[in-house]
């Protein structure tokens, strides 16, 4: 009989989570979302999936020709704005064109922080100060300082708040300073959510695993570490060997072609499902092997997991 009431409770779990996470927002038409890091990849699959779901949306690219392209591919409910989320100038210039675009007394339904850069691809005795800077000033500072100047507009609407991150931001498996970016973006989010609690504006965070982006881009990875291997001090180059960078390039690319999903659309959904939904979830974990290798990785204890990522690891010349 136990039996029999834990298969319906659980049952009847499922159906409820079921039934509570399908239920989507109606006025798509009515509502307006910002989005940053458009030129490519997941930003600028989410603005052209958002303006085809009839949204009016604020894409925010790099550059002048992500831009254009943009509003080539997509309808007038689309304004693709250039923004730098590095310079505050730049988030400003970019608030008040939102803002003239805004119907008077209206806000933004959703900001998506998207915007992210992998820095210096290297392990952390290679790197400078000026390494850490580059992805920290865009995963974190850029993100927390876009979402300082458009919060007003996320309260008149009740709206929320996606931050992207990584499953890099849960477990450190990936580039020094790009996973350390992430984890930040963990800390940040968790943060801005109790505080926001009771202002009426939800954060929600989107953990990808290895998707076919410049991010996972192997020629970039496997570039930008012998960038900073030709760099190093030569007492350091001699520890290391050219060996241990070719070793772990060699690592970067294998994972790369052989991990990384080609269909970016299932991060594009996830994104819709927070902006979209009525009662989005907290965290989307996104990709197989976001959802099997990297849970497990977070869920054994530590001494495993170092095990098992520090065998990926090649020895350093001065080691052997």
């Amino acid at each position: 009989m136990m039996y029999y009431i834990i298969a319906v409770v659980v049952i009847g779990y499922i159906l409820v989570t079921w039934f509570v996470r399908s239920r989507r927002l109606k006025d798509c038409s009515e509502r307006f979302v910002f989005i940053t890091g458009c030129d490519t990849g997941f930003g600028n699959g989410l603005a052209r999936r958002l303006d085809q779901l009839g949204f009016h949306t604020f894409a925010a690219c790099l550059t002048e020709k992500g831009a254009d392209d943009l509003t080539e591919a997509t309808s007038a409910r689309l304004v693709a704005v250039c923004c730098d989320v590095t310079d505050d100038d730049s988030i400003k210039q970019t608030l008040a064109t939102v803002k003239s675009h805004l119907p008077n007394n209206k806000g933004i339904w959703a900001l998506v922080n998207n915007a992210g850069v992998t820095g210096a691809v290297a392990p952390s005795e290679w790197l400078s100060r000026e390494d850490w800077k580059i992805p920290m000033s865009v995963n974190v500072l850029g993100m927390a300082s876009v979402t300082n100047h458009f919060l007003p507009l996320l309260r008149m609407c009740g709206g929320r708040i996606i931050n992207t991150s990584s499953v890099l931001g849960r477990v450190a498996a990936g580039p020094t300073a790009y996973v350390v970016s992430k984890y930040c973006v963990e800390g940040y989010s968790d943060t801005l959510r109790r505080e926001l609690l009771h202002q009426g504006v939800s954060v929600h965070i989107i953990e990808p695993g290895a998707f076919k982006t410049n991010i996972t881009n192997p020629d970039l990875l496997t570039a930008s570490m012998e960038k900073v291997y030709r760099k190093l001090d030569p007492e350091v180059q001699q520890y290391y060997g050219k060996e241990y960078c070719s070793g772990l390039q060699t690592l970067m690319t294998l994972l790369s072609r052989w991990e990384a999903d080609g269909n970016l659309d299932k991060v594009v959904d996830a994104y819709i499902h927070a902006i979209t939904a009525v009662y989005p979830k907290t965290r989307y974990v996104v990709g197989v092997d976001a959802n099997t290798i990297f849970t497990l990785l977070w869920n054994v204890p530590d001494r495993i997991t170092d095990l098992i990522l520090g065998l990926t690891y090649p020895r350093p010349q001065g080691e052997r």
